[in-house]
């Protein structure tokens, strides 16, 4: 009998452990955002969209492939495409030639063939530094009404997972007085 309870406590412990490991392992890492680029109010005024780039990096354990991401206005509210001001399209922006967006407006951008260069945000692994590029279009007239939150949806191990991601300076920038 004190076998049988020596063997089962052993087991306990060891599905207790490998439980608490996954967990662990599925839950570790997070997303930085180590730059942050703005554009004047009036680039947006003739209705063209401007491409905004940000890098992040990934710190943690497996590497995440990107779902979603999601904006949040400074009221808290979500960012619809149809009724709110903004229009912003998510990219990655992969660049073997070393030349990155930064701020740039769409014209200049297909131009210098810089789009070339950016790839669907939605399903990308990522696997350490990497850069957001949004394409932004801004027809709204209340500046209040500008970002202070991405969402990131992320699925890492077959696990949906989300990270909120401060973005205080917003994507507008108003005019230096």
């Amino acid at each position: 009998m004190k076998k049988k309870i020596l063997f089962i406590s052993i087991g306990l412990i060891i599905f207790i452990s490998v439980i608490w490991i996954s967990i662990h392992i599925v839950s570790s890492g997070k997303f930085t955002k180590w730059s942050h680029t703005t554009a004047l109010e009036d680039h947006f005024k003739n209705g063209e969209a401007m491409y905004l780039s940000y890098n992040f990096s990934w710190k943690g354990i497996g590497r995440p492939t990107l779902k979603q991401i999601e904006f949040i206005k400074k009221d808290g509210t979500s960012i619809t495409q149809d009724r709110d001001g903004f229009q912003i399209q998510p990219y990655i922006e992969i660049s073997p030639d070393g030349n990155l967006i930064g701020a740039m407006d769409e014209k200049t951008a297909k131009n210098e063939g810089l789009i070339n260069n950016l790839l669907p945000f939605e399903d990308f692994e990522v696997d350490g530094d990497f850069r957001v590029v949004l394409k932004v279009r801004f027809q709204g007239i209340n500046t209040d009404d500008d970002i202070s939150m991405m969402k990131i949806t992320y699925k890492k191990y077959g696990v949906t997972q989300h990270q909120n991601i401060s973005f205080d300076d917003g994507i507008l920038m108003e005019k230096p007085n």
